[in-house]
C-alpha cells in the first residue's frame, strides 16, 4: 500500500482493523496534525454501500462522534479521512479489568444513551448504527467515550418490511438484523444492553452459557435496578424492549426505585402524603450548646458523639459509628439526618437522599436538611422527587438563598444550564451565609463546565463559556470562603487551557494553565495528570524550562513510571526542532525514550509512549538517529 495518500497525508501505522476496513495512522505532510484515514476495499466481493459511513458522518455533529474531514474516492478503493481517536477501546479495557464498576457503567450507559438518542433523532430519517460492540467504542484519556465505526449504519425508512442487508457482529447483533424484520432503534438498544451486560459482568456473548442469565446471578453485588433495565434491553422480541433510549435513560436515573428498600421507602413516605413538616428539632445550634429535645442521656450521648465526628469533618467514621448506632437504634430520626449529612458531605448522593427519606419517615425536617435533601435528589436525576422536596421548601417558607440554589440544582440536573447559571447567580445575591455562598460558586463552576461539553449552537451552552467560567471561578476564589479551594482552582485552569485550544490560542492563556495546575500540586492535590497537563500548556508556548522544572518535580513524585520521561522525551524534540537542521541532536530525546521504553508496562496507560514511539518512528525514518 502507498505509505502518502493524495501528497497529503502519510500513512504512519495500523491502528485498527475489521472486517471489511484497516485504519492507519496518518500525519498531515504541511501541518503537522494526526488523523486517522480508513482504508475500504471495493473487491471484497459482497455487495456493500461504501459511501455509507461518510455520507452519515458528514451530516453528524456530536461531542462523542468522531468528525470526517477528507474523503478520497478511487475505482478499487475508498479512503476516509478522520478525526484520530486517542484512548483505548472498551474492548481493551475489559481485558485489562475484567469488569466494569456499576458506577462507571451507569455513566458510561447515560453517555451511550445520549449519543444514540442524538442518532435516533435525526431528521427526517432516524440513524441506526447496527453494529454496537465494546470494540467500536474508545475510553479517550480525560474517560470520554468516542463511538467508532460507522460502516454499517443505515438510515431507517419508514414502511420497510426488513433490511436489504443483514449485517452486525454475531453475538452483539439483535435477532432481526439477520432477516426478521427492518431494524430500528430497538436493534441498537439490543446491541447496547448485551454490551453493557458484557462491561458489567465480563461475561462475553461468546462464553457459554449462551443464553443470558440474570446479571446479579453473575455478579451478586449489582443493584435490582441495572438487573431490570439489562433485562429489559435484550429481550428477543424487538416489542419487548424498551421503546426508545430515552425510556433506558429515565430508569438510570431513577435507578434507586428498583431497590426493595427504596420501594417500601417510598410506599410509607405516599402514605404520610408528602407532608415533611416546619421544622428540624435537633439543630446544630442545639448540639453545639448541649441541649437536646429528650432528656435520655443514652440518646444524648450517641446523637453528641455522631455530631461531633460530622462536625470536625470525619466522615468515614462518623458514617461508620452512625450507621452501627442506627442499627440499635432505627427509629432515631436525628441520627439518620447525621448521617444523610455525613453522605451528602462526601458526594454520596444516594446514601444521603436514603437516609433523608428514613428521617422523614419519622419527624420534621428544618429548611437545610429540606434544601440538601433536594440536591441528593436532583445529582441523582430524581428530578420529580427533587421538585416535591423543594415544594416543601417553599411551603415552609425557605429562604430566598435556599430556594434559587435548589432551583438552579435541578435545573443543572436537567441539563439547562442557562438558567441554572442565572439561578445560582441569584442564590449568591441573596446570601450572607458563608456555606451558601461556598456551594453556589462551586455549582455555578460546575454549571458553566458541563455547559462547554455541549456543542457549538446549543441553546444550553452557555455563550462565551468558557471565558465566563474563568470569571465565575476568579469572583469564587475571591471569596474568603473559597480561598485556595484546589477543586475551582483545577477548574480554571482547565478553562483556561480550553479556551487556548479552543478559541484563542492565546499565548498568556496557556501559561495561566500551567501556573494554575501547578498551584494546585502546591496545595497538596498530587495526581499525574496535574503535571502533564501543566507539561503540555508550557510546551506549547515554548516555555521549555518551566516545561522542564514540571518533569523534574513529577518524576521525584512519580519515579517508577514512565510518563515524566516520555515526556521529557518529546520535550527534548520540540527543542531541537525548533533548531537549524545542521544543530539538530535528537541523542538526549533517545536516551529519555529508552528510559520510558524500559520502565512502561502492559498494565499501564500507554497513551503518552505511543505519541512518542511515532515520533522516534519518524526521527529513524529522517536518518536523525543512529540506534
Amino acid at each position: 500500500m502507498e505509505t502518502t495518500l493524495q501528497e497529503t497525508y502519510e500513512l504512519l501505522r495500523p491502528i485498527g482493523e475489521g472486517g471489511m476496513s484497516s485504519v492507519y495512522l496518518a500525519r498531515h505532510r504541511r501541518l503537522g496534525t494526526m488523523w486517522a484515514v480508513k482504508t475500504v476495499s471495493k473487491t471484497q466481493g459482497v455487495e456493500f454501500n461504501f459511501t455509507a459511513e461518510a455520507d452519515i458522518l458528514k451530516k453528524l455533529k456530536h461531542p462523542m462522534l468522531p468528525t470526517i474531514i477528507d474523503i478520497f474516492d478511487e475505482p478499487d478503493m475508498m479512503y476516509l479521512v478522520e478525526e484520530f481517536v486517542e484512548g483505548v477501546t472498551l474492548e481493551s479495557y475489559l481485558k485489562k479489568n475484567g469488569r466494569v464498576p456499576e458506577e462507571q457503567l451507569i455513566a458510561w450507559f447515560k453517555d451511550l444513551c445520549d449519543v444514540f438518542g442524538y442518532l435516533h433523532g435525526r431528521k427526517p430519517h432516524p440513524i441506526i448504527y447496527r453494529d454496537m460492540k465494546p470494540a467500536n467504542v474508545m475510553v479517550q484519556p480525560d474517560g470520554s467515550l468516542k463511538l467508532i465505526d460507522f460502516g454499517i449504519a443505515r438510515e431507517y425508512k419508514a414502511g420497510a418490511a426488513s433490511d436489504t442487508q443483514y449485517i452486525g457482529t454475531q453475538g452483539y447483533a439483535a435477532p432481526e438484523q439477520y432477516g426478521t424484520s427492518q431494524t430500528d432503534e430497538r436493534t441498537d438498544i439490543y446491541s447496547l444492553g448485551v454490551t453493557m451486560y458484557h462491561l458489567i459482568t465480563g461475561k462475553s456473548p461468546y462464553d457459554p452459557p449462551y443464553d443470558f442469565v440474570p446479571v446479579r446471578q453473575l455478579v451478586k453485588s449489582l443493584s435490582p435496578g441495572i438487573e431490570y433495565i439489562l433485562n429489559h434491553c435484550i429481550q428477543k422480541e424487538p416489542e419487548n424492549r424498551y421503546p426508545n433510549v430515552g425510556a433506558i435513560l429515565h430508569d438510570l436515573e431513577n435507578i434507586y426505585i428498583f431497590d426493595k428498600a427504596w420501594k417500601k421507602t417510598q410506599r410509607k413516605k405516599l402514605m404520610r402524603g408528602l407532608t415533611l413538616g416546619v421544622c428540624f428539632s435537633l439543630s446544630a445550634a442545639l448540639l453545639a450548646a448541649g441541649v437536646y429535645i429528650r432528656q435520655d442521656e443514652l440518646y444524648v450521648e450517641r446523637v453528641e458523639k455522631a455530631y461531633q465526628l460530622y462536625q470536625q469533618q470525619n466522615y468515614e467514621e462518623c458514617i461508620a459509628y452512625t450507621t452501627n448506632s442506627l442499627q440499635k437504634y432505627p427509629e432515631d430520626a436525628d441520627l439518620a439526618l447525621v448521617l444523610a449529612s455525613a453522605y451528602y458531605s462526601v458526594e454520596d448522593y444516594e446514601g444521603a437522599a436514603a437516609y433523608y427519606y428514613r428521617a422523614a419517615e419519622i419527624k420534621d425536617m428544618d429548611e437545610s436538611s429540606l434544601r440538601d435533601f433536594a440536591v441528593s435528589l436532583g445529582r441523582m436525576g430524581a428530578i420529580d422527587e427533587a421538585s416535591r422536596v423543594m415544594e416543601q421548601l417553599v411551603a415552609l417558607g425557605g429562604a430566598q438563598d435556599n430556594t434559587y440554589y435548589v432551583q438552579g440544582e435541578i435545573l443543572m440536573s436537567q441539563g439547562k444550564y442557562v438558567e441554572a447559571a442565572a439561578a445560582f447567580e441569584s442564590a449568591i445575591a441573596a446570601t450572607e451565609q458563608s456555606d451558601m455562598i461556598r456551594k453556589a460558586y462551586m455549582s455555578l463552576a460546575m454549571t458553566y463546565r458541563d455547559s462547554a461539553k455541549l456543542p457549538a449552537g446549543d441553546p444550553q451552552r452557555i455563550a462565551d463559556v468558557y471565558t465566563g467560567m474563568i470569571s465565575v471561578i476568579s469572583r469564587g476564589l475571591a471569596q474568603q470562603e473559597l480561598q485556595n479551594n484546589t477543586v475551582l482552582l483545577e477548574m480554571l485552569g482547565a478553562a483556561y487551557y480550553n479556551r487556548a485550544v479552543s478559541e484563542s490560542n492565546a499565548e498568556e492563556d496557556y501559561r495561566q494553565a500551567g501556573n494554575t495546575f501547578m498551584q494546585v500540586i502546591r496545595l497538596g492535590v498530587q495526581s499525574d495528570y496535574l503535571y502533564v497537563n501543566a507539561c503540555n500548556a508550557y510546551q506549547l508556548i515554548g516555555a521549555y524550562d518551566e516545561a522542564g522544572q514540571v518533569l523534574d518535580q513529577m518524576k521525584s513524585i512519580y519515579s517508577a513510571s514512565y510518563v515524566p520521561h516520555a515526556l521529557r522525551s518529546i520535550l527534548y524534540v520540540r527543542i531541537e526542532n525548533a533548531k537549524p537542521e545542521a544543530e539538530r541532536d535528537y541523542s538526549a530525546a533517545y536516551e529519555e525514550y529508552q528510559v520510558a521504553a524500559g520502565l512502561v508496562t502492559a498494565e499501564d496507560d500507554r497513551t503518552q509512549f505511543q505519541q512518542l514511539e511515532t515520533i522516534i518512528e519518524q526521527l529513524r525514518a529522517g536518518n536523525w538517529l543512529n540506534d
